[in-house]
């Protein structure tokens, strides 16, 4: 009998190692999927924000080539300089012709001296009002810069928690 309790004593020693030896392994494998789930996250989280950025981008610029929806935008950025009473709105030169026809006697030029002015430096759509108390800086890729640094302080944020 002793025999028998020694082979039974054997055998569950050798079965506890066994188990012990195949948890840790699972506890391994636990924790390497986990890593590359938290890889893959990330991978996603960038891959989303690019293409957010792109898409935006993308609407932006279609948006802003239809005359109505840039004069809007024009007309948001003069509300900002309400104030301002000598003002250059900087276009680019394909905008400045509706632009003058869809503010001529706007009440937000209306009571102002307003330059319009074409420039190259400013995209389709975007503008730029200066004046002796200022600028605002509206142009399609300063905004789309600001988007991109805000995504990117965003992403920053993600990867430190």
């Amino acid at each position: 009998m002793e025999g028998l309790e020694l082979g039974r004593q054997q055998a569950k020693g050798e079965l506890e190692k066994a188990l012990a030896a195949q948890a840790v392994e699972v506890a391994n494998l636990m924790e390497g999927a986990s890593l590359a789930w938290a890889k893959q996250v990330e991978r996603l989280q960038v891959e989303m924000s690019e293409f957010a950025f792109v898409a935006v981008n993308r609407l932006l610029a279609d948006a802003l080539s239809d005359p109505q929806v840039a004069l809007g935008a024009v007309r948001r950025v003069l509300k900002e300089c309400n104030a301002w009473q000598s003002l250059t709105v900087e276009l680019h030169p394909q905008d400045l012709r509706w632009l003058r026809e869809g503010l001529k006697g706007d009440a937000l030029t209306a009571d102002k001296s307003v330059i319009f002015a074409g420039s190259e430096d400013v995209a389709v759509g975007g503008c730029r009002i200066v004046s002796e108390q200022g600028e605002v800086d509206a142009r399609l890729e300063v905004q789309l810069g600001r988007l991109r640094q805000s995504l990117d302080e965003f992403r920053a944020a993600i990867q430190v928690s």
